[in-house]
């Protein structure tokens, strides 16, 4: 049918790093009405489960930053599968094939970057889970 939004199709995994900090966010949607007499009304969507993103920040080797900056330029926003670890029991599937803790995610904002003394460099990324 014309006009529809195809599903989104991931064909890579985002590549396993080391990371200083790991923090997964939950956004929930909320409606909030305003009316003349100053008043408001304020509710959350009634919804099953909450859209997660995920926050990153790593010091990384020359490789691993290579790997990271290749793989950002590959995707060029397409979405791809994505393991948090505590949930696929330590195990990254470089298939995609586990679905036990996988996401299919997609980059949100940009690449942060500092440089830092004896070839390292503290990366920050976040992801955002689309389907």
């Amino acid at each position: 049918m014309p006009g529809n939004v195809a599903t989104a199709s991931p064909s890579a995994v985002f590549p396993h790093l080391r990371c200083a900090r790991f923090t997964e966010v939950r956004t929930y949607t909320r409606t909030m009405n305003d009316f003349a007499d100053g008043s408001n009304i304020r509710r959350v969507q009634e919804q099953v489960t909450s859209r997660k993103a995920w926050q990153m920040v790593g010091r990384l080797g020359p490789n691993e930053w290579a790997t990271l900056r290749a793989f950002l330029a590959s995707q060029n926003g397409a979405p791809f599968y994505f393991y948090v670890l505590h949930e696929s029991n330590w195990n990254v599937d470089p298939t995609g094939a586990n679905s036990l803790g996988r996401y299919t995610v997609r980059f949100e904002g940009t690449l942060d970057q500092i440089s830092r003394l004896g070839s390292q460099w503290e990366a920050q990324v976040q992801l955002v889970e689309v389907a």
